[in-house]
């Protein structure tokens, strides 16, 4: 047909504050050198809110669960130790390894300002969105990496020479990434979603030719023609467009 049927083809690539390329982050945590003296920290966390009230603590073992206006008048706790159970884990864990490694001593110094640096950026930085992260942090080396997530990962604390990145690597391995393409006649967008996150898109959206003319034009046999010429042409475009993004 003479008429171009795609009037614009616009591609997009979407700013998200997690991370989707785990595998550059895996090969740069894995090149870390070893530190056998002060050992390195990584931290995954499970960072899902807890049940399907997230802020609501549960009742404690052996008392009546609050009726519905009951809970509506209780008051409601603020901490993340309550609405993040990989938290409360963590604050206990981190306790362990400070009171094993104290009073006093290289590595007592680092995991201690390690345990600080990850509060703070769990508190302050950490975005809410997150369903999982992954932090590898030594102090006393300078190094603190988090790796924000849209999936969650096991709740793990390990302290060695290396980064543990078992959980990191299990999330490249086990979530490709794929395409959604969601097309009709007239417009269609090809998302990409790495980690469950959409991070590029490619829209298309067609012409309205051929226009319904007055009195005198185009027969409706003849006007139905040219619209299934325009609608094979357009999904021509689609599958090239799709061929092209993959």
């Amino acid at each position: 047909m003479a008429t171009n049927p795609t009037r614009s083809i616009r591609q997009f690539t979407d700013d998200s504050p997690l991370e989707t390329d785990v595998q550059a982050v895996l090969e740069r945590l894995a090149a870390i050198s070893p530190t056998p003296a002060v050992p390195i920290l990584t931290v995954t966390l499970d960072w899902r809110p807890e049940g399907t009230h997230p802020g609501s603590a549960p009742p404690d073992d052996g008392e009546p669960e609050l009726k519905r206006s009951q809970r509506r008048n209780a008051p409601q706790p603020e901490t993340d130790t309550v609405r993040r159970p990989a938290r409360v884990v963590l604050d206990q864990e981190l306790k362990r390894l400070v009171d094993a490694y104290g009073p006093r001593g290289d590595i007592f110094e680092s995991v201690s300002a390690d345990v600080e640096r990850i509060g703070r950026y769990l508190d302050q930085e950490l975005d809410p969105s997150a369903h999982g992260v992954v932090i590898v942090t030594c102090s006393a080396q300078g190094m603190f990496e988090a790796v924000p997530l849209a999936l969650p990962v096991a709740t793990t604390i390990k302290l060695g020479a290396l980064p543990a990145l078992s959980e990191l690597a299990r999330v490249e391995d086990d979530y490709p990434t794929y395409a959604v393409l969601l097309a009709d006649q007239h417009d269609a967008t090809l998302s990409f979603v790495t980690h469950a996150t959409t991070h590029e898109r490619v829209e298309l959206q067609s012409t309205d030719y051929p226009r319904r003319q007055q009195q005198g034009g185009w027969s409706q046999r003849r006007f139905q023609a040219r619209a299934e010429e325009r609608v094979e042409a357009f999904a021509r475009d689609i599958a090239e467009e799709t061929r092209k993004a993959l």
